[in-house]
C-alpha cells in the first residue's frame, strides 16, 4: 500500500529577492511577514509532524524567497536543520526549495544534494521575454532553459512554476509556455493566475487602466486547457491557484483578479464540462432517456460541476442524470448507460 504524502512548508518571504516584480507582495499572498530564523525550523517541522500520521511521508519545502540567493552560510544553516529530520524521522523523505532561474549555481547543486534536496522549483512565470520584461522579472527565457538543464544534469527533479494572465499574456502564449516546460523536462508544475495585490506596481497599473486581470471565468477556462496538457505529458500539477491564506480569503491586500478559495476545483469542473459537451452517449430513443454516469470516486464532485452546473447542462439533454462513483475507474475515465 502506498503511503500518502505531504509537504511541510517553510516560508521565507522576500529573502534573497533582488528584484521587485510588478505583481509581488509576499506578505499579502502568504499572510507571513517575516522569515523564520534557522533555529525556528524545528518548531515548524515539529508542529506539522505532530499532526502527521505514522502512515504518511513528507518533505520539507522552503518557499517564498529566492533560496539560492541567500548567503551560502544561511542556506546551509536552513538545510542542516531540515536535513536532521532525514536521519531522525522516517516520515521525512526529502527537501525541496524554490528559487529564481538566474539563481542556479552549478557548483552548489552537489552541495544541495548532500543535504537531501531532491527537487528544485524555478519561478519561471512565463517563457516570453516581453512578458518577463513587462513585470520586471529580471531574468529571461534563456535563464530558465539554462537552469533547467543544470538541475537535471545534477540528477535533481525539476519543477517549473508559471503565472497566467500577466501583462501581454494570452491563452495561446500560456500554452506555449506550458509546452516548453514539458520539453525542458519538468516533472512538476504550479499554475498561478495573476492577482493584483496592494502595494505593487501592478496595482498602480490596474488603477490607471493599463492592466486588466483575467476574470475568474477566463482564468478557469485557461487552466481547463493547461491542466490536461500537463497531465498528458506526465507532469504532476502540484497547485492550481494561490493557497487560500486567511488574509486572501478575507480580501486583505487583494485589489483585483481571479481569486477563489477552491480555484482548482473550478478548473477541474470546467474540464468535465468540456468532456460532457463532447461526449457521445449513444443512440437516444425518441423520448428523453435517463443518463447514468460512473466516474472515479475522487471525481464525483467535479464531474457534477461547481454548484452542479455540469449536471444541470446534461439535464437539458436527458430526463434525469445521476453520477456515481466507480472505484475501478481512474483519472477522467467514465462509463455511461441510458435508461428509459
Amino acid at each position: 500500500m502506498s503511503r500518502s504524502f505531504c509537504r511541510i512548508p517553510v516560508f521565507i518571504p522576500q529573502l534573497g529577492c533582488r528584484f521587485a516584480c510588478s505583481y509581488c507582495n509576499q506578505a499579502a499572498i502568504t499572510g507571513i511577514t517575516q522569515a523564520p530564523p534557522p533555529e525556528h525550523i524545528d518548531r515548524i517541522v515539529e508542529r506539522h509532524l505532530s499532526t502527521l500520521g505514522a502512515d504518511r511521508q513528507a518533505e520539507i519545502a522552503f518557499f517564498g524567497g529566492t533560496f539560492t540567493a541567500l548567503p551560502v552560510e544561511l542556506q546551509e544553516l536552513y538545510l542542516q536543520r531540515a536535513a536532521r529530520y532525514l536521519q531522525t524521522d522516517a516520515r521525512i523523505t526529502a527537501i525541496r526549495f524554490s528559487t529564481r532561474p538566474d539563481g542556479i549555481d552549478a557548483a552548489m547543486l552537489p552541495v544541495y544534494k548532500s543535504y537531501g534536496v531532491q527537487t528544485i522549483e524555478l519561478g519561471a512565470q512565463s517563457l516570453h521575454d516581453d512578458i518577463l520584461e513587462a513585470v520586471r522579472r529580471g531574468h529571461r527565457r534563456a535563464d530558465v532553459e539554462t537552469a533547467s538543464a543544470r538541475i537535471l544534469d545534477a540528477g535533481l527533479r525539476l519543477g517549473l512554476q508559471m503565472m497566467i494572465g500577466l501583462p501581454g499574456d494570452s491563452l495561446s502564449r500560456s500554452l506555449e509556455t506550458a509546452r516548453r516546460f514539458i520539453e525542458l523536462g519538468a516533472t512538476e508544475t504550479r499554475i498561478y493566475p495573476t492577482l493584483v495585490m496592494e502595494k505593487t506596481l501592478l496595482a498602480e497599473q490596474y488603477r490607471a487602466g493599463a492592466y486588466r486581470p483575467l476574470t475568474l471565468e477566463e482564468a478557469v477556462d485557461w487552466c481547463a486547457e493547461l491542466i490536461p496538457l500537463f497531465e498528458a505529458a506526465g507532469v504532476r500539477i502540484l497547485r492550481v491557484g494561490l493557497h487560500p491564506s486567511e488574509d486572501l480569503v478575507a480580501g486583505a491586500g487583494l485589489v483585483a483578479g481571479p481569486f477563489h478559495p477552491a480555484f482548482r476545483a473550478l478548473a477541474e469542473s470546467a474540464i468535465w464540462g468540456h468532456i460532457w459537451r463532447r461526449a457521445d452517449f449513444g443512440q437516444q430513443p425518441a423520448a428523453r432517456p435517463r443518463l447514468k454516469l460512473w466516474v472515479a470516486p475522487n471525481q464525483v464532485n467535479v464531474a457534477n460541476g461547481h454548484h452542479g452546473e455540469n449536471k444541470r447542462y446534461l439535464e437539458t439533454r436527458f430526463r434525469k442524470v445521476s453520477i456515481y462513483a466507480d472505484p475501478t475507474l481512474a483519472g477522467r475515465q467514465y462509463r455511461s448507460a441510458l435508461c428509459s
